[in-house]
């Protein structure tokens, strides 16, 4: 019979927001922040400022950096990198663009693109709100670069004092000849002697070509993007630095959920509660505090409420399939037998009890034991269980000898008792004791719940058969022996040496007595066979 049970937790965990709403606010540092979503909230506004780009050190004025405002979907938990750009105050360099975006979903939010970097006395262009860079200003035919498109850094001016592009989400701006390009993402470049720097954004503004006599232009702007929904963007509207601005626009639910994976058939229990007065409602019919069966595979559950000011509550409830487990037919073994459990099924990991190792061998003990298999999968930590029954029969191949008979000490068996040396039945004798009619050496084969062994000879010497000589003694010593003993009978007689194969190993005559030297055979059970006129008597030697 097969128990399937589940592994799951019991841990209950709770998700509380703040009562009210709360603000976010992010200035330039030349560093990222992250902000992490507070349990709870759900929808969040973005308002970021793109950097104005510096002043020209003859009276230039830098281009001001993009406005952009959006209304985004988030998760509790969600980490956002957050970048206020700047553009470290040195003469001539574009602004940098200021950013958010999601790492736990690879989503980029939001960029605000930074103004063009102002020439020697020309004022620098402020960052549009469309996604491309844009030019130099004024533009002139010395050989100014071109603005990045589809997230792309800008292209560099020519000449020996050119300015690089602006850097892009994607990509650096390319490299001009006396400044480097805004590195990515969304660095402005710096400006060189004369020229300016170009603004970075999402897509990186141009260079500003710039030689001894000619090009002293100022650098393009950065591009801007938005993601959101509810936009406002305003270009060329921010005169500071780069700055973030995170809104949260609801409250969280205050929630309890009893676990977000379970097994198959395993309840899970929800509970939201507004932080104010509102009245929530589930999906899929679900209701506060009553336990209920997910169905298998991953289903979302939402709490809303009637509440205009709470955020609406999600949670993913994953219900993983138990695995199927099978731990094999019933095993019936022999003594010395081994045998290999195996399990199968869909679960991947197997553990067995008793400290088998699942597919190696092993030697069970005598009688019958159930070994339980749990199969898992690990990924989940559902699992099940099988049993299987490993019986071990060891046949007793004893014998308890009496003046009278042999009888096997094994029960409840069938038995066939046979002559030694030859291993020959003896017709008739199957039943557990057997009385010799004449003297020699016997075994039993016994015969148990499939198992078959055979005892090792047994001698029976009761006079039998030598009646007519009662004088005749028979002395072999010493036995067991290192191989050299001594057979003494008076009178002329011959002997023969099997192995308990019934192999005859080496015969000889005597006379009293005769010594005789097993020293170069292997140790074990022997039997000696006399023969002396018509008599015969067999005998077990040991060798050892």
């Amino acid at each position: 019979m097969r128990k399937i049970y589940t592994i799951a937790s019991a841990i209950l965990f709770t998700i509380t927001s703040s009562i009210g709403l709360s603000q976010t606010t992010y200035s330039y540092t030349g560093a990222t922040d992250n902000y992490i979503v507070p349990a709870g909230i759900t929808t969040i506004s973005i308002e970021a400022k793109g950097s104005v780009g510096s002043n020209g050190s003859s009276g230039g004025v830098g281009g001001s950096g993009a406005t952009m405002y959006g209304e985004f979907t988030v998760a509790p938990g969600d980490v956002l990198e957050v970048y206020a750009g700047g553009n470290t105050g040195a003469a001539q360099h574009g602004g940098d663009g200021s950013y958010v975006y999601n790492t736990t979903t690879a989503t980029l939010l939001i960029v605000a693109g930074g103004g063009g970097g102002s020439g020697w006395t020309h004022a620098g262009p402020g960052a549009p709100i469309t996604e491309g860079g844009t030019n130099v200003s004024p533009s002139s035919s010395f050989g100014d670069g071109t603005p990045g498109v589809g997230g792309n850094g800008g292209i560099a001016g020519t000449g020996s004092w050119g300015t690089g592009g602006g850097g892009g989400w994607l990509t650096a701006g390319t490299d001009g000849g006396e400044t480097v390009g805004g590195a990515a993402p969304c660095r402005g470049s710096a400006g060189s002697t004369y020229a300016g720097g170009a603004g970075g954004g999402y897509s990186g503004g141009a260079g500003v070509a710039m030689a001894s006599g000619w090009g002293t232009r100022s650098g393009g702007a950065g591009g801007s993007y938005n993601a959101g929904t509810a936009q406002v963007n305003v270009a060329a509207s921010n005169t500071g630095l780069g700055e973030v601005t995170i809104d949260e626009l609801c409250s969280g639910l205050i929630t309890t959920v009893s676990s977000d994976s379970v097994c198959d058939g395993e309840e899970v229990i929800l509970y939201a509660e507004s932080p104010g007065t509102g009245t929530i409602t589930w999906s899929g019919s679900i209701a506060d505090s009553v336990a209920f069966v997910p169905s298998l595979g991953m289903t979302t559950y939402t709490a809303t409420s009637d509440d205009v000011n709470d955020c609406p509550f999600s949670i993913d409830i994953y219900s993983f399939a138990i695995p199927t487990v099978e731990a094999g037919t019933d095993e019936n073994l022999c003594g010395g037998d081994s045998v290999a459990l195996s399990g199968t099924g869909t679960a991947n990991v197997f553990d067995w009890s008793g400290g088998i190792t699942d597919g190696d061998y092993f030697t069970p003990s005598a009688g019958t034991t159930k070994y339980y298999l749990t199969g898992a999968i690990d990924s989940t930590g559902c699992s099940a269980i099988d049993s299987v029954n490993v019986t071990m029969t060891v046949v007793n191949t004893t014998v308890t000898s009496s003046p009278s008979d042999l009888t096997s000490n094994q029960a409840g068996a069938t038995y066939q008792w046979v002559s030694c040396p030859s291993y020959s039945d003896i017709s008739g004798e199957t039943s557990q004791s057997f009385a010799p009619s004449s003297n020699g050496a016997y075994a039993v084969i016994v015969s148990i719940n499939g198992c078959t062994d055979t005892s090792d000879c047994t001698s029976f010497m009761n006079n039998v058969g030598i009646e007519d000589n009662p004088d005749a003694i028979i002395a072999i010593y010493p036995n067991p022996s290192t191989g050299q003993f001594s057979i003494a009978l008076t009178g002329a007689f011959e002997y023969v040496v099997y192995n308990t194969a019934g192999e005859e190993i080496f015969r000889g005559v005597g006379n009293d007595v005769e010594n005789v030297d097993m020293s170069k055979y292997a140790d074990g059970q022997y039997v000696l066979q006399i023969t002396q006129e018509d008599k015969v008597y067999n005998e077990i030697i040991i060798k050892q």
